[in-house]
This record gives C-alpha cells, structure tokens and sequence, in this order.
C-alpha cells in the first residue's frame, strides 16, 4: 500500500481503526529510496499525529522527514499504539493548539520536575519554527522584507513546500530586496516539488505581480500539459498579457505585442466597464509608443471610470503633446493637488498661458487657483509667470510683489529685470535706485537697461542721441539673449524699450518664432517683406511657413 492510498482508505471506513487493528496497515518506501540504514531520525511528531489519525499532518510530516533526511522510510509500526518511553502527548496537544505559551510553561514545569528530562529534538524544532513563523508572517504582513528575510535565514525556517505560504512571503521579500533570482528559485522549487494545483497556480500568479515578464515566462514553462495537451497554466494568458503590455509601457525589451493580442486586450477593457486600471495601462502602453491621439482617448476612458491620479497625470501628458492645452490644464486644475506630478504640469501650463503675448484675460478663480499652487511648491518660474503676466496686464503693483516672491524663491536675471521695470512704472524712485545699484553687477539685462530707467531729467536736445544709445543698447542685450536661448526675456526687453526700425522688428519676429507664437511672428515678417522684400524677411517667412505645416509634409 502507496502512501498515495492511505488517507483514502482511512477516510473511506477506516479513519476510526482500533490501534489493534490499525497494526496490519503498513506504508511503503517510494521506489527510489534505499532500505540502508540511515541516520536517527525524531519521529515523535509523526507518531503523534498517526496515533491522533491526522493523515493530512501524517502525510506532510513525511515528507518533510524524507527531504530532511533522504533514505528515510516510514516505520512499520506508525499506526501501533507504542508504549514507554517518554510521552510527550500532553506537548503535541498544546502545539497542535498553537497554545505555545501554555506549552514551552508545560516544558520548564517538567524540567523542573525531572531533573534531565528534555523534550525530543523534533519538538523543539517544530516549537522553534512555528514562533519563527510567526515573526516572519508578521514582518511579511506590514512589508518589513529586510526582517523576513533575516528570520527566514535565522537556522529556524526550513523553506519546503509543506509550506508553500512561508516560501511565497519570502520570494516576494526577495522580490522587493532586488534578488529577483532568489526569489525566482524559490517559485521554480515549488513548481518542481509540489503537485497542489492551487499551489502551482498561485505560485505564477504571485510571480506575475512581483518578477518581470521573462522571468515569469520561465516559470510557465515548467507548467504541466493537461489531458487535452493545453499547458496548466493557460488560465494565466491575459494576466500575462497584460503584465507583458505594462513592461513594454514601461519601456522594459519583453519582446513584443502582436496586433491581434493587443486587439482581444482592447475588446475585454472595452466590454468590462469598470476596468479603469487596465485603460490605464493601455493609455501608457500607447503614450510610450508615441500614440498620444489613443493614448488621451484611454486615459480618458480610465478617468470616465473612476480613474486615479496617474490617470490624470497621463491624460496630461498625451493632451499637451496633443498641443491641446486647454483640455490637459483642465484635467491638470481638478487633479493638481493630488500628486506633485500634475501640479507641477499644471504650474507649466499655467505658465505658459500667463507668458501669451497678448496677455489672456483670465479669470479671477483660475488666477487664484495658480497663485495658490504657486505659493504651496515655492515654483521661482510659477510666480515670475504670474508676476509677467500681471505687468503686461498694467498692474504693476501686483507685478512687483510677486516678482519679489520670485526672487526670494529663485532669484535670476529675467526676474530682476521684472523687479526692476515695475518698479519703474509705480515711479518709485528711491527703492529703483537701491534696486539698480544692486542687481546691476550681478544681472546683465539689469545692467544694460540702468542707464535709461533714471528718473526724467533730460531736455529736448539730447532725447535722439539719447534714443540712438538705448537702441543699440537693447539690440546688443537681446542678441545676447537670443544666443543664450532666452526668448521671453528678449521679448521682455523688446516690450519695453523696442522702437519701430526694421532690425528691432525682426528680432521681435523671431523672438515670437522661437516661443512658438507662429501667427504673430508671421504677421511681423509678412508686413516686413510687403514694405521691403529682402532675402533676410524671405527665408523667414519660408521658415514659418515650413513650422506651420504637418509634421508629415515637413
């Protein structure tokens, strides 16, 4: 008789033998095993649960003897009552309670009792890995992974598949310590020792939460062909599916997904209503390949659902690329205050409506809402936006506080210059004083506009030298603005000090080029070329015609 057969036969009639008769039961050695003699092996424990009839305990604890100490057989006796020796039934029935308080009392009160008595080995070990495990669920159960980790190497845990659940705990501390190849051997081990299709099958599904694709693939690998030569794993297809779409989203080389694969991933999100996170992935699957037309529409779908935040984050994203943003500033104004992602998208949008030329007219709650998410991150960029778009609105009051809060946050030349202009205009003469003296050695668009922003002293005489010496003044400072790339701050200073010759004109053009105005700067160079056609106002006007196409027709 197998012991594949003896939990049937008991539990079929025979699960309340005598002892007596119990003694003609026998279990076999599996084939494989050699009868030679072996080292002594503590089979309390064993005896134990056959004497109580736990076949299931009976079973397991087998096994785990045999792994510990391969050429072990089951005695011919198990099922025999056995008399003298030590009797430690009292201690099995407390550890069987896992009253293990009450059972290591039990130990010492006989400790004391009989002077030299000790519990057998297998006792101990079983008491040592039971209050070991119990560490070890509890570190698992709030995410301590370095302590799971630490008790499960401690010489207490034996890591079996006669428990299969402490193996899992300690491949997903693996897993979130980076020693994915452990934990990847720890799951290949329970495929390779367990037959418990439950067991086998969650062994995958927790791999597919914690390893990357291929290393999951490798584990369905090992699954066994069913009766109809399908794999048992298959059960797992769009889980895997859907873990293989993630990595790509996530920018992993996982192979590839084919258009039919991808199309049955489509139809299931499209038919299960509430399934806004898989939308989700979809929106970023799509956003990586630079699809960002399907990649807003399932975003969109996620958020229409109930979606989350990194919805909203990359509904965002796919619309401002969409060159869309009064959508994505709408989506970015709900969600800001959810994540430091999508107010830092919304600042930047916010921004860049400040900066249009004209200035839009804004309402007061959206002006608020920005400043608000101005003030919470301390953004320099954000308030010098707004402190820009107040100047070129004409309250300069409001200009000149938050240019200072620009300032006291990130202090640069652009902002200086702010400071500096509408300080001027609210004719504040003695702290413009104080303010040129000391922004000038340090910011150059400060320096170069300081001669001209003197409080008016000057008689008719001198006003065109005076004009001449500003203008080559401000071309020179624009030209350095343009090389460094700082389009706005040229436009500021164009704004301000820019007379009407055709030079100043073309920087202005460009100036608008370059921070994507593309109408303005081709009306600037269309008016330019109709009173003189030149090659410099042609090859301008070729360009803005070339900007303004379809990227295809480029």
């Amino acid at each position: 008789m197998s012991l594949k057969t003896l939990p049937f036969l008991l539990l079929a009639g025979a699960a309340w033998i005598a002892p007596a008769q119990a003694q003609t039961i026998t279990i076999k050695a599996p084939a494989h095993m050699s009868g030679a003699a072996v080292t002594k092996v503590d089979e309390s424990a064993l005896r134990y649960y056959a004497r109580n009839q736990e076949l299931d305990r009976v079973e397991a604890e087998i096994h785990r003897l045999q792994q510990l100490h391969p050429g072990w057989t089951p005695p011919d006796d198990l099922f025999t009552q056995v008399t003298g020796g030590s009797d430690e039934t009292e201690f099995w029935e407390l550890f069987a309670a896992d009253r293990l308080d009450d059972l290591e009392a039990a130990i010492e009160a006989r400790r004391h009792s009989e002077p030299g008595w000790q519990p057998s080995e297998d006792l101990r070990s079983k008491v040592a890995y039971k209050r070991a495990r119990q560490r070890l669920v509890n570190a698992s159960d709030i995410k301590q992974w370095g302590k799971v980790l630490d008790i499960a190497g401690g010489g207490d845990i034996v890591l079996s598949t006669t428990d299969v659940d402490v193996m899992w705990r300690v491949a997903e501390a693996d897993a979130h310590n980076h020693a994915e190849q452990e934990a990847l051997a720890l799951y290949e081990k329970i495929l390779q020792d367990s037959s418990n299709s439950g067991e086998r099958l969650g062994t995958i599904q927790k791999a597919l939460g914690l390893l990357p694709v291929r290393e999951v693939e490798t584990l369905i690998s090992l699954g066994r062909t069913n009766p109809d030569g399908s794999n048992e794993f298959e059960i797992v297809e769009d889980d895997l599916l859907r873990a293989r779409i993630g990595a790509i989203a996530a920018g992993e080389d996982v192979g590839t997904v084919s258009r039919s694969e991808l199309v049955r991933f489509e139809d299931g999100v499209e038919a299960d209503k509430s399934a806004m996170s898989d939308a989700a992935l979809l929106g970023w699957f799509y956003y990586g390949q630079n699809d960002w037309q399907d990649a807003a529409r399932w975003f969109k779908t996620s958020l229409d659902r109930g979606g989350d935040v990194k919805s909203a984050e990359g509904a965002v994203l796919s619309l401002s690329a969409l060159e869309k943003p009064d959508e994505a500033e709408a989506i970015a104004a709900k969600w800001e205050a959810e994540s430091a992602e999508v107010r830092s998208l919304f600042l930047g949008l916010g921004a860049a409506r400040l900066s249009m030329d004209p200035p839009p007219d804004l309402t007061r709650d959206y002006v608020a809402k920005l400043a608000n998410a101005i003030e919470e991150t301390q953004s320099g960029d954000g308030a010098q936006a707004l402190a820009w778009y107040h100047y070129n609105t004409k309250s300069f009051d409001d200009a000149q506080s938050w240019f200072r809060q620009a300032m006291a946050w990130q202090p640069q030349d652009t902002t200086a210059l702010g400071l500096v202009l509408a300080t001027f205009h609210l004719k504040q003469w003695s702290e413009l004083a104080d303010l040129l003296k000391s922004f000038s050695p340090d910011y150059p668009s400060v320096a170069a506009i300081a001669p001209e922003l003197k409080r008016p002293t000057r008689t008719a005489s001198t006003v065109d030298r005076t004009q001449q010496v500003r203008a080559a003044r401000v071309a020179q400072r624009v030209n350095d603005l343009f090389g460094a790339k700082r389009y706005r701050e040229a436009l500021a200073l164009l704004d301000e000090f820019d007379g009407k010759s055709r030079g100043m004109m073309m920087l202005r053009g460009w100036a608008l080029y370059h921070v994507h105005q593309i109408a303005e700067a081709r009306e600037i160079f269309r008016k330019l070329d109709a009173k003189s056609s030149t090659k410099e106002t042609r090859e301008a006007l070729a360009w803005i015609m070339n900007a303004q196409l379809p990227a295809r027709h480029r």
